[in-house]
Parts: structure tokens; C-alpha cells; sequence
């Protein structure tokens, strides 16, 4: 699937960028731990484990039933270090399946670098 592809260059690509952050060392730590192929499949583990998901929502045509566009998200749980409380963050539309998933990896780690015990929380 190209959005699995999109989500993993694109967090390849924050690491290219930032070889020493350590909210990435983290998130490779773990993936490298719980024998993870891919950050898709890690920060969707590691995102449940510390309350912090990735959503990527269809909308649908009406009449057609066709997907034409997508809602990338952050999901909070309830009790998550960030706000507590549980939320859906939407952002914009975006045509594209594959932007979408490059979004939300984003905005993901971007959350994660918020979180002073991600490296505990992480175990």
C-alpha cells in the first residue's frame, strides 16, 4: 500500500533531518525492540501505548460512494500525558491518501516530542 510507504519515507526523512533528536531515538528504539518492520506499524503501537494515535479518515461522495478526500488526525485517549482528556484533532482536507498519512506522521512525532516521559512511557 503507497500510504504505508508515504507514512515511512516521510518519518525516514525527519530522521535524515534530525539524526540526534531524541523523540525519534525513541521511537526507532522501540521499533527496533518490539521487532516493528516499519514506523507505520510502531508509531500505531507506540501511539496506542502513550494515548497518542494517528487517525486517516475517508470522506465519501454521496451518490457515488467514492472516496475523495481524506481527514488526518490525532486521536487523544483519555488519561493521555498531553491533555488528559480524550480529543479528536482534524486538520484539513487533503486529495491525496498519501499526504494525508505523511500529515498525520507529522503532526504524530510532533505530539510525541511533548511528552517529557515518552522514553519511560515507550518501555
Amino acid at each position: 500500500m503507497k500510504h504505508i510507504e508515504s507514512f515511512n519515507r516521510f518519518i525516514k526523512g525527519m530522521f535524515e533531518q534530525n539524526p540526534s533528536d531524541k523523540t525519534l531515538a525513541v521511537i526507532e528504539n522501540f521499533r527496533q525492540k518490539g521487532n516493528y518492520k516499519d514506523y507505520y506499524t510502531a508509531l500505531d503501537s507506540l501511539g496506542l501505548r502513550v494515548g497518542v494515535e494517528y487517525l486517516v479518515q475517508p470522506v465519501w461522495e454521496e451518490e457515488s460512494g467514492d472516496t475523495i478526500s481524506y481527514i488526518p488526525s490525532i486521536k487523544l485517549h483519555k488519561d493521555n500525558p498531553l491533555t488528559g482528556k480524550f480529543e479528536i484533532i482534524e486538520f484539513s482536507e487533503l486529495k491525496s491518501v498519501n499526504k494525508a498519512y505523511e500529515y498525520v506522521a507529522k503532526e504524530q512525532v510532533y505530539r510525541l516530542m511533548n511528552i517529557p516521559n515518552l522514553e519511560e512511557l515507550a518501555r
